[in-house]
């Protein structure tokens, strides 16, 4: 299983995610985003998590263009580097 993970984090920072999967999820994303937008929370919750992070808050209306199977390949070749991960075996007790 591990091997597999590896294998997979390695395909996305080199190929980055389908573009197929990247569309279907930005659908999803943009449905519940409109939804939100009617919720007095979503706006006050995003607004404050903007301003602490000092982001521009018309960031919150066009978060979709950002979303791209580009920049995600690219924002997983910057973290998902392999020197910084940690591996965790879970062993059964009394072993």
């Amino acid at each position: 299983m591990t091997g597999l993970a590896l294998r997979e984090i390695a395909r996305m920072r080199e190929q980055g995610p389908n573009p197929v999967d990247v569309a279907k999820v930005k659908e999803m994303l943009s449905r519940e985003h409109e939804q939100n937008l009617r919720e007095n929370g979503y706006w006050l919750g995003t607004l404050q998590m903007l301003s602490l992070n000092g982001l521009d808050p018309h960031a919150m209306l066009d978060f979709d263009k950002r979303l791209t199977a580009q920049n995600l390949r690219a924002k997983a070749a910057e973290l998902l580097r392999p020197d910084a991960y940690l591996q965790v075996v879970l062993y059964p007790e009394g072993r």
